[in-house]
């Protein structure tokens, strides 16, 4: 089996859906029962999951830096190839 198709959507989607067998004993959640078990228990910092394969939580609030007006842009090294 190819990495990508391992690593693809679907089959996360079906590896996260199974059921899980775990010391012998059947599990009574999915993996992705057991996280949205989580979240539904405790969904604080949380600002969006389980929409369009994707999820936000929150961050916290940083300083931002803003260059001097006029000044120069700082040199960024280059890479090269050795070979």
């Amino acid at each position: 089996m190819m990495f990508a198709q391992a690593n693809s959507e679907h089959c996360r989607h079906k590896i996260f859906n199974a059921e899980w067998i775990v010391d012998g004993e059947r599990s009574d959640q999915s993996l992705f029962g057991m996280i949205r078990n989580t979240h539904a228990r405790n969904p604080r910092g949380v600002l969006s999951a389980y929409r369009d394969n994707a999820a936000v939580i929150e961050g916290w609030h940083g300083r931002r830096w803003f260059a001097p007006p006029g000044a120069a842009p700082t040199p960024r090294p280059t890479s090269r190839s050795t070979s």
